[in-house]
């Protein structure tokens, strides 16, 4: 009777493969081993290492993640490691949170990791993170001033290309007035703005949640998409305007690019991402005299101590929060 081989002898996740499987099999065998949620935030996290090597924000096939960690793998762990540590310092720089930097790293050490269990190549990926991304002791709750937020708006209404004028408008209000984080602005579809309300995958919910926009913001959307012209009900709310991802979702790295040149042509004091912004609209309501229970209401965040950071408790609702940064930033056209 055929026996079979032992079990010990192949590796758990590659039972379809043998250790001398070439390296595009090594690949494919890696897609397999993660296809699942964790495969797909992966394959995110390589395309964004990819976009940050090619310097742009356009598309990334599977095909080209695949041939960009081929060259990772055919060069020394001396030649490549210092190329991760720039991306990874990168992240870090623009302001991404130090769990971002950590499942980046750990995307690509997933995928690497792949050929040296393998037996394709004879190192790895260090473990630990860099020296200079540990995680930050204290909370920060510092961002530009809302004078400097509404000189950004003020930046962006007078661009030359009328359509990204009014996109880069009514992404700025969505994200200072009402606190819609990256991920959120990247997710929006065209099918869950109606009716002064905005459906968005909020960070800890498992599904869509209607957010009710000040009309201000209402104005500003619909002017957008007035002059973005017709397009399909689920197409992405916020596309990006380069040539080669026209129509295409705006991603992490193009919403960080926006709001880095805003600030810039403001002459607003960098570094400026998107979420410093969440700061600055953060602290104008505490410096209004909010109550913690309603700016944590306001800021969706699970902690009590997370909306201490910025102000002291006192009384006020959670039903005007929104109207009062919408009354500022009317005002300041």
């Amino acid at each position: 009777m055929r026996r079979s081989a032992p079990r010990s002898l192949i590796p758990a996740p590659f039972t379809a493969l043998t250790v001398v499987a070439p390296r595009d099999d090594a690949f494919q065998a890696w897609l397999a081993r993660v296809a699942d949620n964790t495969g797909k935030s992966y394959l995110g996290d390589l395309r964004e290492f990819l976009r940050w090597r090619r310097g742009d924000e356009g598309k990334v096939t599977t095909e080209e993640i695949r041939d960009a960690i081929l060259d990772l793998v055919s060069k020394s762990k001396a030649e490549v490691e210092p190329e991760i540590l720039r991306f990874l310092r990168d992240a870090h720089d623009r302001g991404l949170s130090p769990a971002t930097v950590r499942h980046r790293r750990s995307a690509l050490r997933s995928a690497i990791g792949t050929y040296k269990r393998l037996g394709l190549i004879g190192w790895e990926l260090d473990a630990e993170l860099p020296k200079g991304l540990e995680r930050r002791k204290r909370r920060q709750t510092k961002g530009p001033s809302f004078d400097a937020l509404l000189a950004m708006r003020r930046v962006a209404s007078e661009h030359s290309n009328p359509l990204k004028a009014a996109r880069d408008v009514a992404m700025l209000g969505l994200m200072a007035l009402l606190r819609v984080r990256v991920s959120e602005v990247c997710n929006a579809t065209l099918d869950g703005y109606h009716d002064g309300t905005i459906a968005l995958m909020l960070k800890g919910r498992a599904e869509l949640a209607d957010v009710e926009l000040p009309e201000v913001i209402s104005r500003d959307i619909d002017a957008y998409l007035e002059l973005r012209g017709a397009m399909k009900d689920d197409a992405p709310l916020f596309v990006s305007l380069d040539p080669g991802s026209a129509g295409k979702p705006l991603t992490r790295v193009g919403i960080y690019g926006i709001v880095r040149e805003l600030a810039e042509l403001a002459g607003v004091p960098g570094p400026v991402s998107p979420h410093r912004l969440l700061h600055t609209s953060s602290t104008a309501l505490a410096d209004a005299g909010v109550s913690t229970d309603d700016l944590q209401a306001w800021g969706r965040w699970e902690k009590r101590e997370t909306a201490e950071a910025y102000i002291d408790s006192s009384k006020r609702t959670a039903e005007r929060l929104a109207d009062h940064l919408a009354q500022r930033w009317e005002g300041g056209k």
